[in-house]
C-alpha cells in the first residue's frame, strides 16, 4: 500500500495497482513485440535520473495504452469481468464494514 504523502492520490494509486499487469506491462510488451517502441523514441536529460519517451514515444504508449483499456479482461470464473469501477465497489464496501476485501488474482 502506498503511503499517504502530500500531493500523491495513494488510495487511487493503490486501487490501480492490481491492474498494472493487465494494462500497462501488456501495453508495452505489444509495443516491444511489434517494434512500436524503439530506441530512438527514447532521451536522456542532464541531471535527471531514467530515462525519458520523447513525444513519438509517449504518443505510442498513450495509444497502447487506450487500446488495452479498451480491452475487456475476463478471469477464470464464470460471469466474471474484472474492471477497476468494480474493485473500487469492493473496496467502498470494505471501508464499510460490508464485506472483507480481496485483490484480484490474474493467471
Amino acid at each position: 500500500m502506498h503511503t499517504d504523502t502530500e500531493r500523491r492520490p495513494s488510495l487511487a494509486l493503490d486501487l490501480i495497482g492490481e491492474f498494472r499487469p493487465l494494462v500497462v506491462d501488456q501495453a508495452i510488451t505489444t509495443l516491444a513485440r511489434a517494434n512500436q517502441l524503439r530506441p530512438e523514441q527514447a532521451r536522456t536529460e542532464d541531471g535527471r535520473a531514467g530515462i525519458l519517451l520523447t513525444e513519438a514515444g509517449r504518443a505510442a504508449l498513450i495509444d497502447a495504452h487506450e487500446r488495452r483499456m479498451l480491452h475487456t479482461t475476463r478471469g477464470a470464473l464464470p460471469g466474471f469481468t474484472g474492471s477497476l469501477h468494480r474493485q473500487a465497489q469492493h473496496l467502498a464496501a470494505h471501508i464499510d464494514h460490508s464485506i472483507p476485501f480481496t485483490g484480484l488474482s490474474w493467471r
